[in-house]
């Protein structure tokens, strides 16, 4: 009974599928906004869109359509990090570009305003198990491959110097951020999913005093604000209620940081 309950009210599938996604993008949030990569989660929303316009034209959950186009945007990604030898950010920019304009192209606008913003508040069975199953996936790739990244985030010589494989470290990474982003859309749409890849580590980086630190308080600050946001959307898609109660969360710390402790 207790589970029948669970999953036939919305609010709390709504807030189960809203913590696990905010929790993932946040511990690897960190990484991003130290990377000095803050505005990859904006770049790989709209790297999503042709993937979308394709899941809507098939009838299929979105979903998987935007997860298929990032995976393979970041295969291209990676290949043409490996052939060229360019910047990995300007070859985001490329296919982030690119792939704006054919979600322009290709999806109608009352579409497009929804791939923008979320729709959490549809959020179904089925999403409950992918949002976990990949949500647990984003969390043991940055356990597995956290010394990797720490180096590679803040000592790229040194990581190369120990031998790490760059190449396809910055894969695992960008393999993660499509994950995360794919995960992030159900809640806040393409347009503001980059607001979980920057405001919590920024909000928690106030506090915390190491690496470790910063992964628990971006955790929890960024599980608060969606909890808060599904609660106090007053029936409406709450990815911007969400995105606001980030921002507040970072103010409160701020004032709490600048003024009562100085």
């Amino acid at each position: 009974m207790v589970i029948q309950f669970l999953f036939t009210n919305t609010t709390i599938i709504s807030l189960i599928v809203g913590l696990l996604t905010a929790i993932s993008l946040s511990l690897l949030s960190n990484f991003v906004v130290f990377r000095r990569q803050s505005l990859i989660g904006d770049a790989f929303g709209h790297i999503a869109l042709p993937g979308i316009a394709l899941a809507l034209w098939l009838k299929v959950d979105v979903f998987f359509g935007a997860l298929a186009f990032l995976i393979l945007g970041s295969l291209l990604i990676s290949l043409l990090e490996r052939k060229t030898g360019f910047y990995l950010e300007a070859l985001i920019g490329f296919i982030f570009l690119i792939s704006l304009a054919l979600g322009k192209v290709f999806i109608a606008e009352e579409e497009l305003i929804e791939s923008l913003f979320g729709g959490l508040s549809k959020t179904s069975l089925t999403d409950f198990f992918l949002v976990f199953f990949f949500s647990l996936i984003i969390i043991l790739l940055i356990l597995k491959y956290r010394r990797e990244l720490i180096l590679l985030t803040f000592s790229e010589e040194l990581a190369l110097a120990q031998g790490i494989n760059k190449t396809k470290i910055n894969f695992i990474f960008l393999l993660m951020i499509s994950l995360a982003v794919t995960l992030g859309i159900k809640i806040a749409g393409a347009l503001l999913v980059g607001s979980f890849l920057i405001i919590p580590p920024l909000a928690s980086g106030l506090l915390a005093k190491n690496f470790n630190q910063l992964l628990i308080f971006s955790s929890i600050f960024g599980g608060i604000a969606t909890i808060l946001g599904i609660l106090f959307s007053f029936n409406i898609d709450p990815g911007p209620s969400i995105v606001i109660f980030q921002g507040l969360i970072f103010l409160l710390i701020f004032i709490y940081r600048n003024i009562f402790r100085s």
